[in-house]
């Protein structure tokens, strides 16, 4: 109703974290450490994502997970406003050299 996605992270999500596009308007729900996400807010949820790991490790604490998919949903959004930006605009915004002693 808010124009929103709800995306879940939990380590039993469909989707890994870093192919999903964050650059929308959305929330990012994150669950309790050991336990994740309610059974009533998953199901909530329009997307589950997942941080795949490997070796013997099966998840990350609460804290590190989310830096994680923040810094994705950042580095997504940097990457989607470097592309809209023209290219006069671009060269526009570059300091430019300035002549002085020793030039």
């Amino acid at each position: 109703r808010q124009n929103l996605w709800i995306i879940g992270l939990d380590e039993r999500g469909t989707s890994d974290y870093d192919q999903f596009d964050l650059t929308g308007n959305c929330v990012i729900v994150l669950g309790r450490e050991g336990a994740g996400l309610h059974d009533l807010v998953r199901r909530t949820c329009d997307h589950l994502l997942r941080i795949p790991m490997a070796g013997g490790v099966s998840s990350l604490n609460v804290s590190a997970a989310g830096a994680v998919v923040l810094y994705e949903a950042f580095r997504q959004r940097r990457n989607a406003a470097k592309a809209h930006v023209s290219p006069c605009v671009e060269s526009a915004s570059k300091p430019r050299k300035q002549k002085g002693l020793g030039s």
